[in-house]
């Protein structure tokens, strides 16, 4: 299996639907959006990002082929997904046949350049290997996995707890106040809640004689940062809604 993008120089083919030779195109199902060529004699530059199919269990395709190409800096395939692999007049199609097991589906296969029989130069080639945006399942959320995510930032958290005492051991109250709330943000157990709540304890006392946020920020007690954390904590369910710092702080002018 082979899935190509063009290289040739323009034809004579006027035919706007002509995919079978046209420089940028996804050769045999989509010809480019525009023709950026260079004039003849001039080199021209494809940046081509390129995603092999993914397939199920079965051997059944899930998510076709895509291939995005920029030629000479022009956008001339915008994430075209092929139709099955490429080929010479003919319907593409994923469709296995007799004895096909499917493997260059979806293996790392050969890159290749062909020339047709013409003199085509090619230069200055780079070749970099792109994670597929479906194995990417910590960050962002169309391919997120709850579980995925949770052990990531159980991780991270394991990491703030073990720098917790020698970075801020010896700080403020209020910004090892602010660290605690940190590490609970990324996952919330026993022992850190309860390491909050300690020094919450702490922090409302130096908040109880304030009325202004401009008080707050005048002697280091970073509102913005603790209504942050706490806010997007309460509205996750990790502490009461009416936290009584929470509340403290959304009272002041």
């Amino acid at each position: 299996d082979s899935y190509e993008t063009d290289a040739d120089a323009p034809g004579g083919n006027k035919n706007p639907n002509y995919s079978d030779g046209q420089a940028g195109a996804v050769y045999g199902q989509n010809p480019p959006l525009v023709n950026p060529c260079r004039a003849p004699g001039e080199f021209n530059t494809y940046d081509i990002v390129f995603h092999a199919p993914i397939e199920d269990a079965q051997g059944n395709v899930t998510r076709p082929a895509t291939v995005t190409v920029l030629f000479n800096g022009v956008v001339v395939q915008d994430h075209w997904l092929f139709d099955g692999p490429t080929g010479w007049r003919g319907r593409s199609s994923y469709a296995r046949k007799s004895g096909d097991t499917g493997l260059a589906r979806t293996a790392k296969m050969p890159i290749a350049f062909q020339d047709h029989g013409n003199p085509v130069h090619y230069r200055n080639i780079w070749l970099r290997e792109l994670p597929r945006p479906e194995d990417n399942v910590t960050h962002g959320t169309y391919y997120a996995k709850e579980a995925d995510v949770a052990a990531l930032r159980e991780k991270t958290a394991e990491k703030l707890d073990a720098a917790f005492d020698a970075a801020w051991g010896q700080a403020p109250v209020a910004r090892q106040y602010i660290e605690a709330l940190r590490v609970v943000s990324y996952a919330a157990n026993p022992e850190r809640l309860a390491r909050a709540a300690k020094l919450e304890k702490a922090y409302l006392k130096q908040l109880e004689p304030l009325t202004k946020k401009s008080e707050m920020d005048a002697l280091g007690l970073w509102s913005r940062d603790v209504e942050m954390y706490l806010d997007e904590l309460a509205q996750a369910g990790t502490i009461p809604a009416d936290n009584a710092v929470l509340a403290k702080v959304r009272s002041l002018k």
